[in-house]
């Protein structure tokens, strides 16, 4: 694992049900694998106009901690005793492992107090604002499960080896093919808005 990375983000997803912590390999954010590509597992932090799209790998506490210890986080400076405590530095590396959780802690919390005003993105016309990812908690699962069916045509299995279709026949109806309708289950669904979102996010980049 890369660990010349100089400035790591971390994410803003919690760590709950199967998801685990996930290292970047090219841009070294650091998360909840909940924030990846659901196909891929690819990272989606802002680059520019478009996302890193970088390969991650599963990390353990030991990898986790290992970094925080060595200020790898791109974090600005808190307080600490009247006095920013720069990462890197040699009082930031003394910090214990609880004072480096109050730390990022901290950090955190003076985001949330300190952010500016939400801006209202001007919408394009023709566009509007969708999530980038279909789940449960956001409503897309009740709202389209069950919704989208495929229909196929197959050959009657009564009525194949014979010169004419059985007129009558309980499949076929004596037309000699019938119709199936399959439903398209909920992980197809989710991998094909998944791979347009992210092939509109790079198609359509503003000028």
């Amino acid at each position: 694992m890369n660990n010349q990375i100089k400035h790591r983000k971390l994410g803003t997803e919690p760590l709950v049900g199967m998801y685990y912590v996930s290292e970047c390999i090219k841009c070294g954010w650091i998360g909840s694998s909940g924030e990846l590509t659901e196909d891929d597992a690819q990272c989606l932090q802002p680059v520019g106009d478009d996302h890193c799209w970088g390969d991650t790998d599963e990390i353990g506490a030991d990898r986790l901690l290992e970094l925080m210890q060595s200020g790898a986080f791109d974090k600005p400076a808190a307080q600490h005793q009247g006095e920013p405590v720069m990462p890197g530095s040699e009082e930031f590396s003394h910090m214990s492992t609880i004072e480096l959780r109050g730390y990022h802690a901290g950090w955190r919390a003076a985001c949330m107090r300190n952010r500016p005003a939400a801006q209202v993105a001007e919408v394009p016309e023709g566009y509007c604002i969708m999530p980038r990812r279909l789940t449960a908690e956001n409503g897309a699962k009740a709202l389209l499960l069950g919704e989208f069916k495929l229909r196929v045509t197959k050959e009657c299995p009564e009525c194949c080896e014979l010169e004419e279709p059985t007129e009558g026949c309980s499949m076929c109806d004596g037309e000699g093919e019938y119709e199936q309708r399959h439903t398209i289950p909920w992980d197809q669904i989710k991998f094909i808005y998944s791979q347009a979102v992210a092939g509109l996010a790079r198609i359509n980049k503003p000028l």
